[in-house]
């Protein structure tokens, strides 16, 4: 069990772009970032980039993206190390960037693309507010795709 207090949620840092690079190789192999767009997103006021940690141990982090225009964030990615899962770090990350949402007065919705075997994923969603809105128009890793989505407004 994690003492709360050790634990804090973050801004992401040059320092992180290493883990999260092989964390995105490894458990989003779909996707095509590099280290140095990751390194653009962490000083882009369109990108919001935090992680769970202690110290120097790193647990989880999540990315939303902003679309001002539209007055909707994206939840482009979240993760939780296998070994620190269930302990409610993925619910942390998300409140934390739903009060990011909040914060900011142009955003009034959240949306998410899940995998539509992703049980886990859907459980956590749910409860903390997202609804299911429609099946995604593409696949993603030959799986068919989610939309979910919350007001945050």
């Amino acid at each position: 069990m994690m003492h709360p207090q050790l634990f804090k949620i973050s801004k992401l840092k040059e320092e992180d772009i290493p883990w999260i690079n092989e964390v995105i190789k490894k458990e989003f192999p779909y996707t095509t970032f590099s280290k140095e767009k990751l390194s653009e997103k962490i000083d882009n006021t369109n990108f919001f980039l935090i992680k769970h940690h202690q110290k120097n141990i790193s647990t989880g982090f999540l990315e939303l993206e902003f679309f001002l225009e539209e007055g909707k964030a994206r939840l482009n990615a979240i993760f939780v190390e296998e070994a620190w899962r269930g302990q409610g770090i993925a619910k942390k990350l998300l409140k934390k960037a739903i009060h990011e949402c909040k914060r900011r007065k142009e955003i009034h919705s959240i949306f998410l693309l899940v995998k539509e075997d992703n049980f886990g994923a859907k459980k956590l969603y749910e409860k903390i507010g997202f609804v299911f809105e429609k099946i995604h128009d593409k696949e993603i890793d030959n799986s068919i795709v989610e939309v979910w989505s919350m007001h945050v407004a």
